[in-house]
């Protein structure tokens, strides 16, 4: 990044909030810009409702392993994938985030500032599923790497990241935090 060059990462982004809020930080210091994405936000259905195949989505659930690894804390492995399809369908936006259980499995609850609900489910396969106002259908398919590659290689020919770093970790910070006792 110092060299101003383009640097693709790998998900996750880095193990910690704070970590990836200084990557993009140094990046934009740099001017060297950064992206990353896992392969699910190029998920034929995933694109299919962000194009409003469905209309204005009012809910979206998407489910994927939870594996959680000693080196990132929580969440920060592999959840990515489910959640990288959640936001895919329902955009930038998200005001609260509330982590539960259902049976011991991870439910992570979040709420956009229009209203609309978002939730990531630990479960098997990738998947998930949205309602909006003109119809309602599966999401968070992977299908191949192949369009990620293609958006990785567009990034380094234009310098141009589909993925607008404002709609993410600058915002981080507006996040409603969690009361205290609550998952």
């Amino acid at each position: 990044m110092q060299a101003g060059k383009w640097v693709f990462i790998d998900e996750p982004i880095a193990g910690s909030l704070a970590d990836a809020v200084q990557v993009f930080r140094e990046a934009e210091q740099a001017g060297g810009p950064v992206f990353s994405s896992s392969s699910l936000r190029y998920g034929t259905n995933s694109q299919a409702a962000r194009a409003g195949i469905f209309g204005r989505i009012t809910r979206c659930e998407t489910h994927g392993p939870a594996t959680i690894e000693k080196t990132h804390p929580d969440l920060f492995w592999y959840v990515i994938h489910g959640c990288e399809s959640l936001f895919t369908v329902k955009g930038t936006g998200c005001r609260t985030i509330q982590r539960s259980s259902d049976d011991g499995r991870i439910v992570v609850t979040g709420t956009w500032k229009d209203g609309r609900i978002g939730v990531y489910r630990e479960g098997s396969g990738h998947g998930g599923y949205a309602k909006g106002d003109k119809g309602d259908g599966e999401v968070g398919s992977y299908d191949t790497c192949r369009p990620l590659v293609v958006e990785i290689v567009k990034v380094f020919r234009t310098g141009q990241s589909p993925v607008d770093p404002a709609g993410s970790f600058r915002k981080a910070t507006e996040l409603t935090p969690l009361a205290s006792g609550q998952d």
